[in-house]
């Protein structure tokens, strides 16, 4: 009969095995997501710190997750930051004020109870907000209102994802459950061992599959779950008597879902340009192949200020000039 405690240690060594072998294979660099574990998670962020004074100023406020945070990028070249300082060069007497409130792996539902929170606390109410989200919720499902209204019977099983993803340990295990799966899923289909390489070294935009979107059932309540906290976070922002600009990624499962609730809504929307082959070809992703970089973010930045151009959310005079 096996000793106990030779069954405890080949325990503890089949979990390391498994825990790091399933983080190798999500990505190669694990800082981003220790980040996105520890940056803020399941808390509602403080008003973001200012240098100067916001009287006086037209004030565009960015709500997002990773790529509104700036993961990626060094100090400042966040696109927030790269987006006021194109707006101030093209305008300088509006006095642009662009104010950076990301939170890394914040879903839709998250970022909708703390706009609610931080609608009431701003000295001067913003004139734009630019939403930058649902990149997160194919996996993290804390605070869902798409779980805790019950949408339907279907995610009933994934409760349990929500209770313990409001902790960074138990974000980190579904991340790692998620990888695992999805390396798993990959893993089964190769007839070819030469490509196992590849599998395992893999850029997939999305790879922690909780929430599957390839199941016809799951995509679907994955879009309820992302038009219904669209319309509530427009809904607040209308109410602030501002104006509210939807963002997409480069490279994201969510995209088409945006667009389409977008669409659905009659909200304003501003899709990246480019796919996720570009974006890399052109060096503006960094080497997690999951964010940008700060050529990436500068992309973004342009893009954006594009965008709030062509769709009239500007005075005239700096879209004039």
């Amino acid at each position: 009969m096996e000793h106990p405690a030779k069954k405890r240690r080949f325990a503890y060594w089949l979990i390391v095995v498994v825990l790091v072998f399933a983080l190798l294979a999500g990505g190669r660099y694990v800082g981003n997501l220790l980040l996105i574990l520890y940056g803020k998670a399941g808390m509602v962020n403080p008003p973001p710190e200012v240098s100067t004074p916001l009287e006086g100023s037209f004030i565009i406020s960015c709500f997002g997750d990773d790529f509104t945070q700036g993961i990626g990028a060094v100090p400042g070249r966040d696109y927030p930051a790269q987006l006021e300082k194109l707006l101030r060069n093209a305008d300088p007497e509006l006095n642009i004020r662009v104010l950076n409130e990301g939170v890394s792996g914040y879903n839709s539902s998250e970022l909708l109870n703390y706009l609610q929170t931080r609608s009431r606390r701003y000295p001067v109410a913003p004139r734009i907000f630019i939403i930058s989200t649902f990149g997160n919720n194919f996996w993290n499902l804390h605070q869902s209102t798409m779980l805790l209204e019950n949408y339907n019977e279907l995610f009933s099983n994934k409760k349990w994802i929500e209770k313990i993803s409001g902790l960074p340990v138990g974000r980190l295990a579904i991340l790692l459950f998620g990888r695992g799966k999805s390396l798993a899923r990959r893993l089964a289909s190769i007839r070819d061992w030469n490509l196992v390489k590849d599998s395992i070294d893999f850029s997939n935009p999305n790879p922690s599959e909780i929430i599957d979107v390839g199941d016809p059932g799951e995509r679907s309540l994955l879009q309820q779950w992302i038009k219904d906290d669209m319309s509530r976070i427009a809904s607040i922002v209308q109410g602030m008597q501002a104006r509210v600009l939807f963002t997409d990624y480069f490279c994201s499962y969510t995209n088409e879902l945006i667009a389409t609730s977008s669409a659905d809504l009659n909200l304003s929307f501003c899709p990246l340009q480019g796919s996720c082959a570009e974006w890399k070809s052109r060096g503006w992703v960094c080497p997690d192949s999951l964010h940008p970089n700060d050529q990436g973010y500068a992309a973004m930045a342009a893009r954006i200020a594009q965008c709030l151009d062509e769709k009239g959310f500007l005075p005239v005079k700096t879209a004039e000039q």
